[in-house]
């Protein structure tokens, strides 16, 4: 190092490779639609929220028994075909719900978690020893309250949305639970339930009989087809963070999600969008749906193919995969099938003059001309190329055999 220079040449590209990468991680989330910089300690009952309702410890909950897990906050999550987790406020439109429902009927099973409590954030009177307690996203349960938007929602999945209060004689009792194999108590009254018609079938009840959690689905749609399950859960005390301090209501919450998860893929996304944390529609979101899907997926593979040209295999893989592979799966585009093209491409640019980092090494090795060594590798560079078309065209060629070994 020059002691004139204050930074050395590794450092100035270090700091270019990180900058870009950062700059590719910003066009991400704003293809995305993500607003990073939304409070989601707002005191609602969503994925991210910490508080009593909220659910952020279900989320890691399952994280821990080896699901995969996503919160989602764009609208595309909510075509997954793994098991999907909707979480509606008190006001949400039953019209909306009700078209995502249906069409859900035909993508995968959903767990649709009623609203209960009402949530205030702590007083800012509190004594300092009792504010220093209060962690941020934690909320004070100011009551209950039935959700009105259940009775409005198309059939098969409307019913009617209930609290039962606490009787003279159980007063001091708490309300208790059975179901999927498991049995408990409740932490707080009152208990919500739901009152369905002869089309759903209750997997979870109270010691009174009461549907706490409702299953409804598996119609025939076709000949030989049936639709995906939904389970209501109309006591959100047996998945929420107040529930979790529980074992049964822990192990419960889970058995939900395994009832659901019947073909094993153990893929769970949590919307957010429902609860108001959907992102903004731009240029770049469109730019990640059809049918300009496409378009940009072969514009990411020309990046790849040139920063490919520049950079050896690995540091490729480690600064782009964590930064693409996120919206390839929130695109719905298969991860292996995207895995093939990147690596392909990264091999290609290995190859790829005028920068060719495999080009030069053979150039310094063999002590042959670089132009040379170009001209010599051509008829080696197009048979990639070929392939890659092959694979752009007809996806099957990677989708199909990787879908066999699973």
């Amino acid at each position: 190092m020059n002691p004139r220079e204050p930074f050395s040449r590794g450092a100035v590209i270090a700091l270019v490779v990180v900058g870009f990468a950062l700059f590719l991680a910003l066009l991400v989330l704003i293809g995305r639609g993500d607003s990073p910089l939304a409070d989601t300690q707002n005191g609602g009952a969503h994925a991210a929220a910490k508080g009593l309702n909220g659910y952020a410890g279900f989320t890691r909950l399952l994280a821990a028994s080896d699901y995969r897990i996503t919160r989602s906050r764009s609208p595309e999550g909510l075509k997954t075909r793994g098991v999907l987790v909707l979480t509606p406020p008190a006001s949400a439109d039953p019209d909306m719900l009700g078209d995502v429902l249906e069409k859900r009927r035909n993508l995968g099973p959903t767990l649709v978690i009623l609203p209960k409590w009402r949530t205030s954030p702590p007083p800012k009177n509190l004594p300092r020893e009792a504010a220093a307690k209060f962690q941020r996203g934690w909320v004070i349960l100011q009551g209950a309250e039935a959700a009105p938007w259940p009775a409005a929602l198309p059939a098969p999945f409307g019913f009617a949305h209930k609290l039962a209060q606490a009787t003279a004689t159980d007063r001091s009792l708490a309300p208790r639970w059975g179901g999927l194999g498991q049995a408990g108590v409740l932490p707080a009254r009152p208990v919500g339930y739901a009152e369905g018609d002869g089309s759903h079938e209750a997997i979870i009840t109270d010691a009174a009989g009461r549907a706490l959690a409702l299953r409804t689905g598996l119609e025939p749609i076709g000949p030989t087809a049936t639709s995906q399950p939904v389970i209501f859960l109309a006591e959100p005390d047996l998945a929420n963070n107040f529930a979790l301090a529980d074992p049964a209501r822990a192990a419960v919450a889970l058995a939900l999600v395994a009832e659901l998860d019947r073909d094993g893929s153990r893929d769970v996304t949590f919307d957010l969008t429902l609860n108001g944390f959907g992102g903004a529609e731009n240029l770049l979101t469109l730019a990640f749906r059809p049918p300009f899907l496409a378009a940009t997926l072969c514009l990411i593979m020309a990046l790849v193919l040139v920063v490919g040209t520049a950079l050896d295999l690995t540091p490729t893989i480690l600064i782009l995969t964590p930064v693409l592979m996120p919206i390839i799966k929130q695109a719905g585009i298969d991860p292996v099938y995207f895995g093939v093209m990147f690596i392909m491409n990264c091999c290609i640019g290995l190859i790829t003059p005028p920068v060719g980092v495999v080009l030069n090494v053979v150039s310094g090795v063999g002590r042959v001309p670089l132009g040379k060594v170009v001209t010599g590798i051509v008829p080696f560079l197009l048979a990639p190329v070929l392939v890659l078309v092959l694979l752009v065209i007809f996806p099957d060629i990677v989708i199909v055999p990787a879908q066999w070994l699973r």
